[in-house]
């Protein structure tokens, strides 16, 4: 057994898995952040079934495992784990390590050799991360050397800027995101063209909403 509250500098991956099953989500965010330079093999199965709210532990020994339909595999063995449902409890995550979470799940997968797995993995954070979380993506975007890869990091760090306070921030904001067809630009291009404070942006976002709805019909 190990305490559940354990500082960061002393905490071992080991015992940031048991602080993942505790009730206090400031250590958690503490144990997130050290599996995630961790190194070690079970990381993204982790990080992946967080945040699809499959991760669970058993109440006996603290053990995590990963929910897999009617089955509980364990997350570093990779084997079944006996037990019925109630045996198990989910790991409880809240708004703010969802978004710590994304942010580092993806910049762990920005890291793949691979560029089109690089392109999924920035395509999956548009809309989910805030501007906190961007000093990263930013630092990424200048090593990055696949134009589309490139291009979608770009525009994921735009979105975060379309509430920026200033009116030059938002519409430079909008310019970086126009040549991207996706679902969320084109919802908050409507908003922002509808409801904006400042009419300049509203202009610019009608604009680049036409300009969006226009190419997807050809």
């Amino acid at each position: 057994w190990v305490p559940i509250s354990l500082a960061a500098d002393t905490m071992s991956p080991g015992e940031a898995l048991v602080v993942l099953t505790g009730k206090s989500f400031s250590d958690k965010e503490q144990a997130i952040n050290l599996l995630a330079g961790s190194g070690q093999p079970y990381v993204a199965t982790l990080f992946t079934a967080l945040d699809s709210g499959n991760l669970y532990y058993r109440k006996a020994d603290q053990q995590l495992v990963v929910r897999e339909e009617s089955r509980f595999i364990g997350l570093q063995t990779g084997t079944a784990i006996e037990g019925k449902s109630r045996d198990f409890k989910r790991v409880g995550l809240n708004n703010a390590l969802r978004e710590q979470l994304a942010a580092l799940a993806s910049g762990l997968a920005l890291s793949d050799p691979d560029a089109d797995k690089r392109l999924d993995a920035v395509k999956s954070m548009l809309g989910k991360l805030s501007s906190q979380h961007l000093v990263p993506l930013q630092q990424r975007l200048s090593q990055e050397a696949d134009p589309q890869v490139k291009q979608w990091l770009s525009g994921v760090i735009a979105f975060s800027q379309l509430d920026a306070p200033t009116r030059e921030a938002r519409l430079t904001a909008i310019t970086e995101l126009t040549p991207l067809r996706h679902p969320l630009v084109l919802e908050r291009f409507k908003s922002l063209a509808q409801s904006d404070t400042d009419a300049q942006v509203r202009l610019q976002a009608g604009q680049a909403l036409k300009s969006l709805q226009h190419a997807e019909q050809f």
